[in-house]
């Protein structure tokens, strides 16, 4: 039943997917969302579960629970279902505003198993520092190209 359900694993498949260039030409959930399960699972923890190992188990792994895991996967269908109904960038940034409080409390439960299993000094500040490469993402990312561009324009003019 968890395979079926699993929507973190989908969104891990097509990341993976996405890798080997069968990726879209626009924004999705999946651009944003990998990311951080990526910074909560770590890279083994995804593959694990790319390769089928029970999810619970990465989950344990990390300092995650079963909880935490229905959790966030139920977040993830969420946002899933969300973004095919409404694919605006707008929307996207929402989704990715409330995914981050919520994620939040995963992200100190993780860190906390780290500095508990003596993880390296090393790899707790890699932690961090994609911790803040990918929660809490400036909004600029969600801003259409052509608009990006114009912004640019718009600053290059008023430097001179």
């Amino acid at each position: 039943m968890i395979e079926n359900d699993n929507w973190i694993k989908k969104i891990i498949d097509v990341r993976i997917s996405n890798i080997f260039g069968h990726n879209n030409d626009d924004l999705t959930y999946v651009d944003l969302f990998f990311p951080k399960i990526n910074v909560l699972l770590g890279t083994e923890g995804c593959i694990a579960m790319h390769e089928g190992k029970d999810p619970v188990k990465v989950f344990e792994g990390v300092g995650l629970t079963s909880e935490d895991f229905l959790s966030i996967n139920s977040l993830i269908k969420r946002g899933v279902d969300i973004n095919e109904a409404d694919s605006s960038l707008d929307t996207l940034l929402e989704i990715d505003k409330r995914s981050d409080i919520v994620l939040s409390g995963y992200v100190n439960k993780v860190r906390n198993h780290m500095v508990k299993t003596g993880r390296t000094n090393d790899e707790i500040e890699k932690f961090e520092k994609d911790v803040a490469d990918f929660f809490e993402n400036n909004p600029v990312l969600f801003m259409p190209c052509e608009e990006y561009e114009k912004t640019i324009g718009e600053t290059e003019k008023s430097v001179k």
